[in-house]
């Protein structure tokens, strides 16, 4: 680019023009509220230099058909200095050369930037600001810049691709060669505040600002920033519509005349426009309960959320109904446990079922843990005590106290209903079945961390009960409407009282299930499973599924493994990111080996390349302190994570209050880190 020698003072400036798109060739902008085609991007860099020898600048190619750039230069008086000029580009194998222009050291400003092909059609243009394309660029004309003594001024203005738009679109009359076809603007100055109802006070915010004409052309489309901005608008328009919008506070609509705006500049005039923002409501967007509340229910202790549906379990709830939306009056079966679906329609929720377990029991505890993945709810009762074994057994027997069981319900379009009743292949009491939960499309994860067999791996030997309370992972498929069993998942370094199954996350064909209580000092990936001298430091363990089977991936440890750590008790599991809480580890700070804070927690993260995990972060609270319990929940999404701390202690309220006040004594917190 560069290629231009600087040398002593001199009295001119040659500009040199250079094209390059910047990635892939032609790389599609996302298509605007204005634009009812995608929009293409390329990039065009200015370089402006003093050069004795004045030599040509080089292009490089954006396009196979570029034959030149119209140009229109004004200084600082505002009188052309160039004026719609066309510089010429000439093919030199694989370049273009363009012919030098001279400046005069001083300041200057480009109004019209065009790029036109060999049949002088107009292929690229740069946007004037307040027009609707502006905003996909991030340095609209007018574009200022200097040229002095021995500088080098680099401008790199955004060129848009000027197919299915018109001249309008980019602030020009038309794509012509005459500079005063550039349409006039004028600028206002915009404050946005917001009311902070935990301040109880407006404060500046940041908002998303639309101004059309009457007509309902958009003139200007962009993020305003929580400071006082100036916004260019074209002038000539009878009217203008300003809309301010944030999410959580109801819009703000004015119509304005370009004389009223424009009074918004000027330092002598009124100020800036000053839009306020009030709440959309004063109370959150649903408080929800149970349509037959009653003391001790437990309503919200699950909660599994889709789309606009909403499942709630109460594990606790008495009433000895059974089924779909059954007698919730009858409160004679004392914890037998329901869970309720809500769904939402437009800002409204309403209540869709009332659900109970078909073989409704004494203290069985439906709904103390669900999942939630399309049409499908999955319901566990890890309380429930029937013998059977399989897919759709006798519920009648209840002779294995506490074995667990786990209902699936699917909604047909009009209703809720049970589809399959879910037992262990290897029914045992104490085992838990159903005490986690993970559903992705038709594939379901049962946990029973209290399962006792001494089997290690996939599909091992299911009835040798040697290992007290190991655990295992039962994982089902639905073909159609029918589910059946597909695997039976131990640790490979099956032990007893691990509690394997105790948290589990599904993500596609990835399964990520924890054991917070194995008790091996190994750390990182793939350590010696073999050393239990870290009693209950914890560890997670990756099953892939391929070629029809579900196999080991990988063996994960804290890099700082710690008795009684608690490594895994919570995971979320996210393409090929895995979040690990461990909200007993206790480290004071970044430093791994500071054990001086107690139960203060810690967050693991790891990513996958291929069929190979490592670990990429660790992650403290920004202040660490003991009991704290960092980790005790974690959920990714769209590159960000949350992270619960259940015994942060500040009284801080709402967002970034202050974290060091701990009068409130756990009273709870949750970090969002991107």
């Amino acid at each position: 680019m560069n290629s231009q020698v600087s040398l002593a003072a001199l009295s001119s400036a040659v500009l040199s023009i250079a094209f390059g798109a910047a990635g892939c060739h032609n790389q599609p902008v996302a298509p605007s509220a204005d634009a009812g085609a995608p929009t293409r991007a390329a990039a065009l860099e200015l370089s402006l230099t003093l050069s004795q020898t004045q030599p040509f600048a080089i292009a490089s190619l954006v396009d196979d058909d570029i034959a030149a750039v119209v140009l229109t230069i004004e200084d600082a008086s505002g009188s052309a200095a160039y004026a719609a000029e066309r510089v010429d580009l000439v093919r030199f194998g694989d370049d273009f050369l363009s012919q030098p222009l001279s400046l005069v050291p001083g300041d200057y400003t480009v109004t019209q930037l065009l790029v036109i092909d060999s049949s002088d059609e107009v292929r690229y243009a740069t946007p004037v600001a307040g027009s609707a394309k502006a905003h996909l660029v991030a340095d609209p004309l007018p574009l200022p810049f200097s040229v002095a003594v021995g500088a080098v001024t680099t401008l790199r203005p955004g060129l848009l691709d000027t197919e299915a738009a018109t001249a309008e679109d980019f602030g020009y009359l038309s794509f012509g060669l005459d500079d005063s076809l550039i349409v006039d603007a004028f600028d206002v100055l915009l404050a946005v505040f917001a009311f902070d109802q935990d301040a109880g006070a407006l404060v500046p915010s940041t908002a998303d600002l639309v101004v059309e004409n009457d007509a309902g052309e958009t003139l200007f489309a962009g993020p305003l920033s929580a400071s006082v901005q100036p916004v260019s608008l074209p002038s000539g328009e009878a009217e203008y519509v300003v809309r301010v919008t944030r999410a959580g506070f109801a819009a703000y609509e004015e119509r304005f005349t370009e004389t009223e705006l424009a009074a918004h500049f000027d330092s002598a005039g009124q100020g800036p426009l000053e839009v306020v923002l009030l709440p959309s409501s004063p109370f959150p967007d649903a408080y929800v309960k149970a349509s037959n509340t009653d003391s001790v229910d437990l309503f919200g202790y699950s909660v599994a959320f889709a789309g606009d549906v909403l499942a709630i379990g109460a594990p606790e709830e008495d009433s000895a109904a059974t089924g779909v939306d059954g007698d919730q009056t009858d409160n004679s079966l004392a914890m037998s446990g329901a869970v309720y679906v809500f769904r939402r329609n437009g800002a409204s929720w309403q209540q869709e079922a009332y659900l109970k377990a078909s073989n409704t029991g004494l203290e069985d505890r439906f709904g103390d843990s669900l999942a939630l993945s399309g049409d499908t709810l999955a319901v566990g009762a890890s309380f429930e005590a029937s013998a059977a074994t399989g897919v759709n057994g006798d519920q009648a027997d209840d002779s294995r106290g506490l074995s667990g069981a786990v209902y699936v319900f699917r909604y047909d379009g009009a209703s809720w209903q049970q589809e399959a009743y879910l037992k262990a292949s290897n029914t045992g009491s104490n085992d838990q079945f159903g005490f986690s939960l993970a559903l992705s499309g038709e594939v379901l994860a049962v946990g029973a961390y209290n399962e006792s067999s001494a089997a290690t791996g996939v599909d091992g030997d299911q009835s040798d009960n040697a290992a007290i309370q190991s655990g295992a992972v039962y994982v089902f498929r639905r073909v159609g409407a029918l589910w059946q069993q597909e695997a039976y998942l131990k640790a490979s370094n099956t032990g007893a009282g691990d509690g394997f199954g105790g948290a589990m996350s599904l993500s596609g064909d990835t399964l990520a299930v924890s054991a917070v209580l194995e008790a091996s000092a190994a750390t990182g990936v793939g350590g010696d499973q073999g050393d239990d001298s870290a009693t209950s430091s914890g560890a997670v363990y990756i099953f892939r599924h391929t070629g029809g089977l579900w196999q080991q991936e990988a063996y994960l440890k804290a890099s700082n493994t710690g008795a009684g750590d608690l490594f895994g008790g919570s995971l979320s599991l996210a393409g090929d990111t895995l979040a690990v809480g461990t909200s007993s580890e206790a480290s004071a700070s970044a430093d791994p080996g500071d054990d001086t804070a107690p139960r203060s927690g810690a967050v693991y993260i790891f990513e996958r390349s291929g069929t190979s995990w490592a670990q990429e972060r660790y992650i403290k609270a920004a202040v660490p302190e003991a009991d704290d319990f960092f980790g005790s929940c974690v959920a990714l999404s769209a590159g960000s994570l949350a992270v619960a701390a259940k015994g942060e202690s500040s009284a801080a309220t709402g967002i970034d209050g202050d974290r060091l006040d701990n009068s409130a004594v756990q009273s709870g917190a949750v970090f969002v880190i991107e």
